[in-house]
């Protein structure tokens, strides 16, 4: 089934998530958390998709492997999500 499935993500620089292959719609700051926004099928299996948050200002030597989710402001600061997705 095609639904729309919301994640919160940790504010530490790697992490998984495991789910259905994501189509992501939105990242925005949710009351004090990153949350990601996307349509998910659910009669797909499962995998785990890696995030990467980045600070602007801060090196990130690998972007060539990662995509683009969106940017989030937190008070001063601003962060930058990438997601790679595993395969199994």
């Amino acid at each position: 089934m095609i639904t729309i499935h919301k994640f919160k993500l940790e504010l530490i620089q790697i992490q998984e998530v495991v789910s259905p292959p994501m189509e992501f719609l939105s990242v925005q700051y949710q009351n004090n958390d990153i949350t990601v926004w996307a349509v998910v099928d659910t009669d797909i299996e499962e995998s785990k998709t890696t995030f990467k948050i980045v600070g602007t200002g801060r090196p990130f030597p690998d972007r060539n492997s990662w995509h683009y989710v969106g940017t989030v402001q937190q008070d001063t600061f601003v962060w930058h999500i990438f997601s790679k997705r595993n395969r199994r």
